[in-house]
């Protein structure tokens, strides 16, 4: 089954203000091509997944027997995931999506966690692991999507555990951005969610 590019992270892309993953590489290749020219092919998702695995040598278990409430926001973005979901896009896509996986990678990961710190320390906006959890019990894990499905089952983990904690890193930016928007919206009126997004980013 191929599908037109849509960023890797539709997978749980469920809730209207999902924070998508997409790098500068990746808007730069939208921009200039057209929509059809680069496809997912979503039936090499249980292929995909663990020839990446492999080829990094990336554990996924490190935080699953962890008490999540206990942990820092930032535990939960890593390069090496980042990377990781990176390589399967470039493996299911038809054509190269990210040249240089590390730096794309590396890029992101600072990039939210940057959002995260000035969120805190410019607008007093700050997000609990407690809200993070409200957020995937009411946007995020009553949504059946197959491929989630067989995401989570390629990777060996169980649906709750791709929500609540592989997955967490997304859903700590859609619950940062319902927070912090209002308060952006004040300094930015007029603008759309994502116009007030870049405006923000560019802060920094």
């Amino acid at each position: 089954m191929k599908k037109w590019f849509i960023p890797f992270a539709i997978l749980t892309l469920v809730a209207c203000n999902h924070e998508t993953v997409e790098t500068n590489e990746v808007k730069q290749q939208l921009e200039t091509q057209e929509p059809s020219i680069i496809e997912m092919d979503y039936s090499k998702l249980e292929e995909a997944i663990p020839n990446v695995l492999q080829k990094m040598n990336y554990q996924i278990d490190v935080l699953l027997d962890k008490d999540i409430q206990s942990m820092e926001l930032a535990e939960f973005f890593s390069v090496e995931k980042t990377a990781f979901r990176m390589n399967v896009e470039n493996e299911m896509a038809n054509v190269l999506i990210h040249n240089n996986v590390k730096q794309s990678a590396e890029e992101q990961v600072a990039r939210y966690l940057q959002a995260i710190s000035i969120a805190e320390k410019k607008y007093d906006v700050t997000v609990s692991q407690e809200e993070v959890t409200a957020y995937i019990d009411q946007h995020i894990a009553p949504i059946e999507m197959e491929e989630k499905n067989r995401f989570a089952s390629a990777l060996g983990i169980s649906r709750e555990e791709l929500d609540y904690v592989f997955d967490r890193d997304f859903y700590i930016m859609d619950t940062l951005w319902e927070k912090l928007i209002p308060v952006l919206q004040e300094k930015h009126p007029g603008l759309s969610p994502e116009e007030i997004k870049e405006q923000f980013y560019n802060e920094f």
